[in-house]
């Protein structure tokens, strides 16, 4: 795909994401058009969205597209911020990049995706955070 091209469908599915985020009313419907919208740029097994509910500084689960049996990300369910690099980066408004998760491990929760084999390939917070005040993540397996 030339650059030209690639630019266009970038900024297509940008505007996707935005429409979504207008036109639906609730966080589910706008993470399922997101996910539709994005996956045609960025191939995943999963996401997530989680919302940041400031009176208990903690991320609550609000969307989930594809799962894992026995995974600790189930809708509802919240984790402390300070306490997964997901809080990281809401907190600095930062990519938290790891090249070795095992190696580089430092929250308790980064020890499902070694164990699962699963690879973290994109925190995407930062990239659509214009459109949604939350957080994202892709995983490929």
């Amino acid at each position: 795909m030339n650059t030209l091209l690639k630019t266009k469908v970038r900024y297509e599915t940008l505007k996707d994401v935005n429409r979504a985020a207008i036109t639906n009313s609730t966080a589910d419907a706008v993470f399922a058009e997101m996910c539709s919208s994005l996956s045609k740029i960025v191939p995943y097994d999963r996401a997530g969205l989680m919302m940041y509910e400031p009176e208990e500084d903690a991320l609550k689960v609000v969307g989930l597209r594809g799962s894992l049996p026995g995974s600790f990300f189930r809708i509802g369910a919240r984790i402390n911020r300070a306490q997964t690099p997901h809080g990281l980066v809401l907190e600095h408004q930062k990519a938290v990049i790891r090249r070795d998760i095992e190696a580089e491990a430092q929250f308790a929760n980064d020890a499902m995706p070694v164990e699962k084999k699963i690879k973290p390939t994109k925190d995407v917070t930062k990239e659509v955070r214009d459109y949604f005040s939350n957080e994202g993540k892709l995983a490929e397996k």
